[in-house]
């Protein structure tokens, strides 16, 4: 067995390791493991870690340290196989673990990436009519609580602008975009209407009040999803990168850029995106998913199942296309989704709010 100095001298040296060094890849149960002979699997529910051991039993070793995302954790035995981490801390999305011991006279780790996803449910709390010839790119309220819809398509790409009333959302003006623009996200930023365009190298601006083009900025980018925070304005382009554009200039540039990333790495196909309290939703082209999304760090943090709503949508029509379509409305605290051809808004409310969960200790009663 190594002696005290050498095994305080590895702990320091895995704990510079892991605090420097990308070497996680894109599995949740993504690991570097010296000794083969031993490894485990991640789990936790609301009051406990559970590291659950597999090739080994845990009391075959001497565990040395426990580090969740950097920090030195306290454990205790559940089992032969089992290990309860108790006062830590799972962050929402990716959470880093190394676990070190010693067996034999040598000191090995393993080191694993978890992703810490919460599951939220919703209740469908109304329906209302959308046009089934609308290929849905973009949508969102403004700060009045108007509803905005941006279509696609060559020769048929538009911006709409809804009246609310009781029973649903009617057209009341719109904006046509010429016959070569294929019309994309749209959004309000600094004062401004600012629509993208798929493949047509520059985004519109228009005047918000009276919906008068300004003008044309060079975008190098393809361009599918858009929404803002009030400060930064975000685009997405289809890949698993979302760009913070700058519009300061006369060609928008991208400032930077934060990659997504889920438990199975980087999450493609990223494209229409709303802003909600500190987190950005998106659908997730051909699949029935939104995915929330913290920006500050790219990890997908909840993903929500809307396959029930195209489920509907397919019995009323077999001409639908994929989700698309999110939006916030700040008052009735709602989402309003849809998608392209679909014949349907709904009104979802969320059973589990984000902006309303902390990273509260994960503790053993």
């Amino acid at each position: 067995m190594k002696n005290r100095n050498q095994i305080y001298t590895f702990l320091l040296f895995a704990l510079c390791l892991f605090s420097n060094c990308n070497f996680l890849n894109k599995n949740s149960n993504s690991e570097t493991v010296e000794n083969s002979e031993i490894d485990y699997t991640i789990s936790n529910n609301d009051s406990v870690i559970n590291l659950q051991f597999y090739n080994g039993r845990i009391n075959d070793l001497k565990v040395e340290a426990i580090f969740l995302n950097h920090k030195s954790v306290k454990y205790q035995l559940g089992n032969d196989d089992l290990l309860l981490i108790k006062n830590g801390t799972l962050l929402l999305g990716k959470n880093e673990f190394v676990f070190i011991y010693s067996k034999e006279n040598k000191t090995d780790s393993i080191k694993k990436s978890y992703f810490n996803l919460v599951n939220i449910d919703f209740v469908v709390t109304n329906e209302f009519s959308h046009n089934p010839t609308y290929f849905t790119e973009g949508l969102f309220f403004d700060n009045e609580g108007n509803l905005i819809e941006s279509t696609g398509l060559d020769n048929n790409s538009k911006i709409l602008f809804y009246s609310n009333y009781a029973a649903g959302y009617k057209v009341k003006d719109s904006i046509l975009n010429s016959s070569n623009e294929f019309g994309e996200g749209v959004s309000i930023f600094n004062n401004q209407l600012i629509q993208l365009l798929w493949k047509n190298k520059y985004l519109k601006i228009y005047n918000t009040s009276n919906h008068q083009f300004i003008r044309n900025m060079g975008y190098e980018s393809e361009g599918w999803g858009l929404c803002t925070n009030g400060a930064n304005l975000y685009a997405s382009n289809g890949t698993s990168q979302i760009n913070v554009l700058d519009l300061s200039g006369n060609f928008a540039k991208i400032a930077r850029t934060i990659n997504v990333q889920d438990e199975n790495g980087p999450v493609q196909y990223i494209n229409e995106l709303e802003w909600i309290e500190g987190y950005m939703y998106a659908n997730i082209w051909q699949t029935n998913f939104i995915y929330i999304i913290d920006p500050q760090t790219g990890d997908v943090v909840s993903k929500l199942d809307l396959g029930i709503l195209v489920d509907r949508e397919k019995k009323q029509t077999e001409y639908i296309d994929v989700l698309n379509g999110i939006a916030w409305n700040k008052s009735k605290r709602t989402l309003l989704v849809t998608g392209k051809y679909w014949q349907n808004f709904y009104e979802l409310k969320l059973k589990k709010e984000l902006s309303k969960i902390t990273n509260a200790p994960v503790q053993i009663p």
